[in-house]
């Protein structure tokens, strides 16, 4: 084995000798520099001057308008109002209808704030000390309700069904006693 490493090591030697010179690298002539040079400026300044945008043109004059003609003034009309055939919600006093009476009397000793309602007919009121006041209403079922002073309150319901006697609610201090015609 020593043998052929020695044959190897002494056959690189031999050849290695004998091969020509590596060549240099050429080196460029002033002349070609300077047109690569030039040639380099010339596109750049191309492109900036491609980069550069054109003036703008200045912009033309709008025409203004045509000025609308004013109309004449449109004559006012005075609203009037037509009676109507439909009910008026809360009236307490629909056309034709047969009417009752409801009287509230205050026995007690305070301030009464009371409410008669119906699906037709809708009366708040307040009634002074020993003081009595009279609902005239349409015939129907009404709901009462109200409050004494600002302690207790009273409420109910009367079917008031002609105008012939009158119901009397009584008010005292602790409450509501309706008298029936």
């Amino acid at each position: 084995m020593k043998r052929l490493l020695l044959l190897a090591a002494t056959l690189t030697v031999v050849l290695s000798a004998c091969a020509p010179a590596a060549t240099p690298a050429p080196t460029p002539e002033p002349p070609d520099i300077d047109a690569t040079v030039g040639a380099l400026a010339e596109t750049m300044v191309a492109g900036t001057l491609t980069a550069i945008p054109t003036a703008t043109l200045l912009p033309t004059d709008t025409p203004f308008p045509t000025p609308t003609l004013t109309p004449a003034a449109t004559p006012t009309i005075t609203p009037t109002i037509a009676p109507t055939t439909a009910p008026r919600p809360f009236a307490c006093n629909p056309d034709g209808r047969v009417l009752a009476q409801m009287e509230f009397r205050n026995n007690s000793s305070q301030q009464v704030l009371a409410v008669l309602s119906s699906p037709i007919c809708y009366r708040e009121f307040s009634i002074t000390p020993g003081a009595s006041v009279t609902q005239t209403v349409p015939v129907d079922t009404y709901s009462y309700y109200g409050y004494i002073g600002s302690d207790a309150g009273f409420s109910g319901s009367v079917w008031l069904s002609d105008n012939i006697h009158a119901w009397v609610l009584h008010i005292s201090d602790t409450g509501a006693i309706l008298e029936t015609p």
